[in-house]
């Protein structure tokens, strides 16, 4: 499964993994739902919606403002 990340801007440190992260900020509906294990059309919808209305998300812990994701879903 790919990683969360805010931004998913590679880095130099550590290439080989870049390609297995996912940003909130940019990514499809269907690379997230295919991408995050627990996250499905459903909330992946609400992930696109919240940054659609409320900008990017700037931390990781800024899902946990979302109904039904937290902890357990990251």
């Amino acid at each position: 499964m790919a990683e969360l990340v805010p931004d998913a801007t590679p880095s130099t440190d550590n290439m080989e993994n870049d390609e297995d992260r996912i940003s909130i900020n940019t990514v499809p509906l269907d690379d997230l739902v295919d991408g995050l294990k627990g996250i499905g059309p459903t909330k992946g919808q609400v992930i696109i919606d919240y940054r659609e209305q409320h900008g990017p998300f700037e931390r990781i812990d800024d899902l946990e403002k979302l109904k039904g994701i937290g902890p357990a879903s990251q």
